[in-house]
C-alpha cells in the first residue's frame, strides 16, 4: 500500500442538493483490535457483508467498511445534515472532488482504493464549518487485519448462528486480536518425551495483503508492499508480539529482498503466524 505524505483535509461544502436514503441497517461483532482502530464482522439480514475498520474519538466514530467484493467505503458522523454533500479531499498536490450522503446520522462515500493514507497525519472533516478529526497511526496495520477479517469470512461463528467449519483443534480469533493456532499444528512431536518443538526455519508461507517493514514492529518505516498473493520464506521469528502475532523475517522468491512482516499477515502453519487466513 502507497502511503502519502501529505495531511489530508476531507471538507463537505455547506449545500445540500439531494436526499439520501437511509443507510442499511446492520449487525456487527467483533474480530480484532489492532492498536485503537476496532475490525467488526458485519453481517445484514443475518448473513455476512463485510468487514467494519472503526475508530472512535471526540468526533464520533469514523468507520471504513469493506465488502466482500472488495469495495471500500468511508463514513463518517453526519451531524444531523441529510442529503448529498459535494466534498473534496485536499492535499499538497490538489483536490479531488466527491460527493458524501447522508441520512443524518451517517455521511457515506466509495473509495476507489483501500484507505492508504498518511499514518503520522489526520483527518479533519468538516461538515457547516464544524470540524471533526481522527488519527491515523496504525492504520496499514488496521487495513491489512480488515482484509484477513474479509479472507476468512468474518469468523461467521462471531456472527449469529452456527460455528463455521475450522480446522480441528482451531480456535477463533480472540477480542485481544489473535487467532490461536490449532492445536499441534505445526509442529513436530517426540513420541518418547511428549516434547513439542515448532517447525525449523526457513519454512514456506504466503502473504495475501500488507505493508513490509525494516524492523519487527510498526514503529520502523515501510519498505515495501503486498496487494496480492505473494509466496515468501519465512527465514526468522523475531519473538516480538503484536495483537496476539509475532513479528517475522521474510524473503521474496527473488531471494535478494527481504523484511519484516506481522504474523496476521504470515499465513503459515507455525506458532505466532496465522494458519486461518491461508
Amino acid at each position: 500500500m502507497r502511503r502519502t505524505t501529505a495531511r489530508l483535509a476531507l471538507v463537505v461544502a455547506m449545500g445540500c442538493v439531494g436526499t439520501a436514503p437511509a443507510l442499511a441497517q446492520r449487525s456487527q461483532t467483533m474480530f480484532n483490535n489492532i492498536y485503537e482502530w476496532q475490525v467488526f464482522a458485519v453481517a445484514e439480514g443475518g448473513t455476512f457483508s463485510g468487514c467494519s475498520l472503526e475508530r472512535s474519538g471526540d468526533s464520533g466514530t469514523l468507520r471504513f467498511f469493506l465488502t466482500t467484493g472488495g469495495s471500500w467505503s468511508l463514513d463518517v458522523p453526519a451531524g444531523g445534515r441529510s442529503g448529498i454533500f459535494e466534498a473534496y479531499v485536499g492535499t499538497e498536490n490538489g483536490q479531488e472532488v466527491f460527493t458524501l450522503t447522508g441520512d443524518g446520522t451517517r455521511a457515506i462515500t466509495d473509495l476507489p482504493i483501500a484507505p492508504g493514507f498518511d499514518e503520522e497525519g489526520t483527518l479533519i472533516v468538516s461538515i457547516d464549518g464544524v470540524a471533526m478529526n481522527w488519527s491515523l497511526f496504525g492504520l496499514s496495520e488496521a487495513v491489512a487485519g480488515t482484509d484477513v477479517c474479509i479472507d476468512y469470512e468474518g469468523d461467521a461463528a462471531r456472527l449469529a448462528g452456527p460455528a463455521p467449519a475450522l480446522p480441528p483443534g482451531a480456535k477463533l480469533p480472540d477480542e485481544a486480536g489473535g487467532a490461536t493456532p490449532p492445536n499441534g499444528a505445526g509442529t513436530s512431536e517426540t513420541a518418547s518425551t511428549g516434547f513439542v518443538a515448532p517447525p525449523r526455519l526457513p519454512i514456506a508461507a504466503v502473504i495475501h495483503t500488507g505493508n513490509m517493514r525494516a524492523g519487527p514492529g510498526t514503529q520502523y518505516p515501510v519498505t515495501g508492499g503486498f496487494t496480492r498473493t505473494t509466496p515468501v520464506l519465512v527465514v526468522e521469528d523475531t519473538g516480538v508480539p503484536f495483537d496476539g502475532y509475532n513479528w517475522f523475517r521474510v524473503e521474496m522468491s527473488d531471494g535478494a529482498t527481504s523484511g519484516y512482516v506481522w504474523g496476521a499477515l504470515v499465513c503459515a502453519d507455525y506458532p505466532g503466524a496465522n494458519p486461518l487466513c491461508r
